[in-house]
């Protein structure tokens, strides 16, 4: 099993646990998360942002996975490395930041904000 496969499977887990904050969606049937102009089809890990579908990679939907499903909160470095990663904190990695300047790419950069001496926060 590689890294990335046991990330999702940890993360699946620590998921299951939380109560379901998705619904059922028009055009897939399966469950969205809605933050904004943001939708996350859950069921073909797609996200859009009112374009279409983003291309993103698996690590990528879980990260905006996780901070969608807290959104209006700040999570930090060492919750994303551990709920996507499935890794305990490691000041020397930067994993996360880079993670998330390529999701500002793709999706737009006013969508991810830096909470200084924090973490992250998807804004609605």
């Amino acid at each position: 099993m590689n890294a990335e496969s046991l990330a999702a499977a940890a993360h699946e887990a620590a998921v299951a646990s939380r109560p379901a904050v998705s619904r059922p969606g028009a055009r897939s049937g399966g469950p969205r998360i809605r933050v904004g102009r943001l939708v996350l089809d859950l069921g073909r890990m797609r996200a859009d942002v009112g374009q279409g579908p983003v291309a993103l990679t698996r690590l990528e939907f879980l990260l905006l996975r996780e901070l969608a499903e807290h959104t209006g909160r700040s999570v930090s470095r060492s919750q994303l490395l551990t709920d996507v990663w499935g890794i305990g904190f490691d000041p020397a990695t930067n994993v996360v930041d880079t993670c998330v300047h390529r999701l500002r790419s793709k999706l737009g950069y006013d969508l991810i904000r830096t909470v200084r001496g924090t973490g992250y926060q998807l804004v609605p």
